[in-house]
């Protein structure tokens, strides 16, 4: 799940969701596996965007989520992006992949959905592994199967 800015609000609410139904069935002692997901989120500046960096980082501790990758793009010279933490976590972005994970990109839809994509892409390359053309080859087989969703605004 990829979700910059105000596009985190429904990567959260599915989240919390998912991690309400974990807790409903371990309550009943159903074995509940951690979750595959991984979370990108991203934001200008750590101090004043990341509301909930709690509820997030819970998430990761208690199984709800695999792997959280956060970016502020504007509490370093250099600026980092969600696409940025999603080549760090490459291994774990392909492993998704070959398991058969969906990705979800939701947010502004200016730069960042075209970024992600590449991002995606390098990825693939890097990890499956295999040249550019491809990686491109894979990822539309990964759109055309409805694994890659977009849900951006402007």
């Amino acid at each position: 799940m990829v979700g910059p800015g105000t596009g985190l609000a429904p990567l959260r609410a599915f989240t919390q969701e998912r991690a309400a139904v974990r807790r409903r069935f371990a309550a009943r002692g159903v074995p509940v596996p951690k979750s595959g997901d991984l979370l990108f989120f991203g934001c200008r500046k750590e101090g004043e965007d990341y509301l909930y960096r709690e509820e997030m980082e819970g998430w990761v501790a208690d199984g709800d989520l695999r792997h959280l990758g956060v970016a502020f793009s504007r509490d370093t010279p250099a600026k980092e992006y969600v696409q940025d933490k999603i080549r760090e976590a490459g291994r774990l972005v392909w492993e998704a992949f070959e398991a058969g994970g969906v990705v979800l990109v939701s947010g502004a839809s200016e730069k960042m959905p075209n970024d992600v994509r590449k991002a995606l892409v390098s990825v693939v390359a890097a990890h499956a592994p295999a040249d550019e053309e491809a990686a491109e080859a894979y990822m539309k087989r990964v759109e055309a199967q409805r694994r890659y969703l977009q849900d951006t605004w402007s």
